[in-house]
C-alpha cells in the first residue's frame, strides 16, 4: 500500500470515525478526503473520476484532494461556479515533464478561481496530497484542469460547505 493510500485510509476512516460517533447534523466532520482520480490500470474512467464525486462538510473543514497521477491539477472555484462557466480556451502547455505521448494542456482560468494544487507534470512527485479550508457555505466546484479530464472525461465535482448548527 503506497503513503498516498495510507494517508487517505487515515482521513477517510477519521471521518468516518468523526461522523459516526456524533449527529452528522450536529457536529459534521472537520475533515474530508476526496480520491483525484483512481489508480485502476487499465481504466480510463477510473482513472479520470474525483471519488465522491461531492463531498459535504460543515463550515471550516479541510478536504484533502489524493491525487494518484502527476497529470493531474486540481483548481477550486468559488461558490456558485458552474463547469459551463469555466472558459477552457485559456491554457497552458504541460511542459517537458509531462508523460508521453503528447504534452498535455492545462486549464488556466482564474476567474472565481480559489485555488490551484499540483503543479501539472511535478518532477518532485508522482502522487500527492493537497488539502483546502472553505470557511464559507456555499457549493464549491472542484476540477482537474488537464483540458481533456475536464472536457471530455467530465473530471470535476462539488464540496457542498454547509453551516455548523449549535
Amino acid at each position: 500500500m503506497s503513503r498516498l493510500d495510507l494517508a487517505l485510509l487515515a482521513v477517510l476512516t477519521l471521518t468516518t470515525f468523526i461522523s459516526s460517533s456524533e449527529p452528522a447534523k450536529a457536529h459534521p466532520p472537520v475533515i474530508s478526503a476526496v480520491e483525484f482520480g483512481h489508480p485502476v490500470k487499465g481504466n480510463a474512467e477510473a482513472e479520470d473520476t474525483l471519488n465522491p464525486r461531492t463531498t459535504v462538510v460543515g463550515v471550516g473543514a479541510t478536504v484533502y484532494f489524493g491525487i494518484t497521477s502527476r497529470v493531474h491539477g486540481v483548481a477550486i472555484y468559488d461558490t456558485g461556479t458552474r463547469p459551463s462557466d469555466i472558459d477552457t480556451s485559456i491554457l497552458i502547455p504541460g511542459g517537458g515533464n509531462c508523460p508521453a505521448p503528447s504534452s498535455p494542456r492545462y486549464i488556466n482560468d482564474t476567474g472565481n478561481r480559489l485555488a490551484v494544487f499540483n503543479p501539472p507534470c511535478s518532477t518532485t512527485t508522482q502522487t500527492g496530497t493537497v488539502s483546502y479550508t472553505f470557511d464559507r457555505p456555499g457549493r464549491y466546484l472542484v476540477i482537474c484542469t488537464f483540458d481533456s479530464h475536464f472536457n471530455e472525461r467530465d473530471m470535476y465535482g462539488w464540496v457542498w460547505v454547509k453551516e455548523k448548527n449549535n
